[in-house]
């Protein structure tokens, strides 16, 4: 409880037009408080334990001003989105379940109806079906992906080409992009999914006023710092999409399923030397890692999909080990932030 007063406190400060200059100096009687980064990433400049030694001290009181603090601008709230828009009938397809939790908590928060489809087959049926607003889907997914659920979606129906797609995916190269930009995808939003961003671009691409203007654009969201293991920033705001104090916990909880699923399928890669499976499996862990704000995680599965093609088996032993022990660090930072 103490921890998350720490937390609230800076949050409070940095929200002060008055305030929100000012220096974080953190004085504490035992090293076992909270996680470091956490605390730097919340606004504290420094943190010392007693007993002080003068000389740190001195310096904090005089260089904690130069330090650069993590940004405390405030992004739209989700409620100001669910009074402005109307309620949108919205289909996402995505078979992450840690995704789907975060993302469908998201759109309900602000105030719009979600049907879920756990791949591109079953998010074409649900077309087939039904009528919605928008369709957000993931890119890369089992059985169908997203860019060949559209493309087939819009053979069959060609009379509902007016139906708004927004492409989520951890893929960020420019050949990603150029899929999505011949296939009609009216944004392209990148793990993990900023909620600002994706309501901004929802409210949008809904709204009969302004389709016009944003149709067939390709939009990157913002990427995260790389912050080591966690960025709070992702963390803070399932605080802000759910008033039910069991809905991190579940989220932790799916996390932890979905990713030792997915390392169980990288080690069986690398055993049977199949290219292919890992790489789709690490691509799955890195976009499971991110929309928890598992960043460390995520940035390591980054690297391992920046390099694989140079990857020989033995170097793939390593990366798993690698993914293991990012792994066991990102739960428990999860764990003592849930604690909190």
């Amino acid at each position: 409880m103490f921890r998350g007063k720490l937390i609230k406190f800076s949050n409070l400060l940095h929200e002060n037009s008055l305030l929100n200059k000012l220096s974080l100096i953190l004085i504490s009687s035992t090293s076992e408080l909270i996680d470091r980064n956490i605390l730097y990433q919340s606004g504290y400049t420094t943190i010392l334990q007693q007993p002080i030694n003068d000389q740190h001290l001195y310096n904090a009181l005089h260089f904690s001003p130069l330090l650069e603090r993590e940004s405390h601008s405030q992004t739209r709230k989700i409620s100001s989105y669910k009074s402005a828009s109307r309620k949108r009938h919205i289909l996402m397809v995505e078979d992450n379940k840690t995704n789907q939790l975060v993302l469908e908590k998201i759109l309900q928060k602000a105030g719009h109806d979600v049907d879920l489809a756990e791949n591109g087959k079953v998010g074409i049926a649900c077309l087939h079906s039904r009528t919605y607003d928008l369709v957000i889907v993931d890119m890369q997914m089992p059985v169908t992906g997203g860019i060949e659920m559209i493309t087939k979606f819009r053979k069959i129906h060609p009379e509902k080409d007016a139906i708004p797609f927004i492409i989520l995916s951890a893929n960020t190269t420019s050949e990603a992009r150029h899929e999505c930009e011949e296939a009609g995808v009216l944004a392209f939003l990148t793990k993990p999914v900023r909620t600002s961003n994706l309501l901004s671009v929802i409210e949008k691409a809904t709204d009969s006023s302004s389709t016009k203007s944003v149709s067939n654009k390709v939009e990157n969201a913002a990427v995260s710092k790389d912050h080591p293991v966690l960025d709070i920033s992702i963390l803070e705001e399932f605080g802000s999409i759910a008033s039910d104090p069991d809905f991190f916990a579940g989220l932790l909880s799916q996390f932890k399923q979905d990713s030792l699923r997915l390392i169980r399928s990288i080690k069986a890669a690398v055993e049977n030397e199949d290219h292919d499976s890992f790489r789709n499996a690490v691509h799955s862990l890195k976009g499971n890692a991110g929309s928890i704000g598992a960043m460390s995680l995520h940035n390591y599965c980054s690297r391992i999909e920046k390099n694989d093609i140079n990857f020989k088996t033995e170097n793939r032993h390593q990366a798993l080990k690698g993914i293991q022990t990012e792994y066991k660090r990102a739960l428990g930072s999860l764990i003592k932030y849930a604690e909190m």
